[in-house]
């Protein structure tokens, strides 16, 4: 892909996990009983997308720049996917975490936890949008972006 339409995929992705994020947020101003099925499943969307979104991350941009022979895009494409492991793995610690707990009796705890990994998702997503534009123009200018492929050239 032309590094327009890998960001476009790019854009479309976070948007998809942020509108996510975005209603389990506003769950969060219901009653607990209310609100605790539908954030249950807004939970699995939100794995689901965050899944989606690193699976096109590593395969199309960070393990083509990790190859691309290149020292600076290999490092920041390295920098970049240890950040995303290391984002997806807070994920699923909060999963793991809340899917054993009554969030009913801890919902107080809950929801600040809940809107800390909302605020820590959204800072993630924006930063890492900016360092992965910067590492495609890069990859443009050295002529390792192809407008055949459907991810940087290695």
């Amino acid at each position: 892909m032309r590094p327009r339409s890998l960001l476009s995929r790019l854009d479309a992705l976070q948007h998809e996990a942020l509108a996510i994020i975005d209603r389990a947020t506003a769950c969060l101003e219901q009653s607990p009983e209310i609100a605790r099925a539908e954030l249950a499943h807004l939970r699995w969307k939100l794995a689901r997308a965050l899944r989606e979104y690193q699976v096109f991350k590593h395969s199309h941009i960070f393990d083509p720049a990790i190859a691309s022979g290149s020292p600076s895009l290999a490092e920041a494409g390295r920098r970049l996917k240890i950040d995303c492991i290391a984002g997806g793995e807070t994920f699923f610690r909060y999963v793991r975490f809340w899917s054993s707990k009554d969030v009913v009796a801890n919902w107080g705890e809950f929801r600040a936890a809940t809107r800390d990994l909302g605020r820590n998702l959204r800072d993630h997503v924006s930063s890492e949008g900016t360092q992965i534009r910067l590492l495609l123009a890069e990859a443009t200018k050295r002529g390792l972006v192809s407008a055949r492929e459907d991810r940087l050239q290695a």
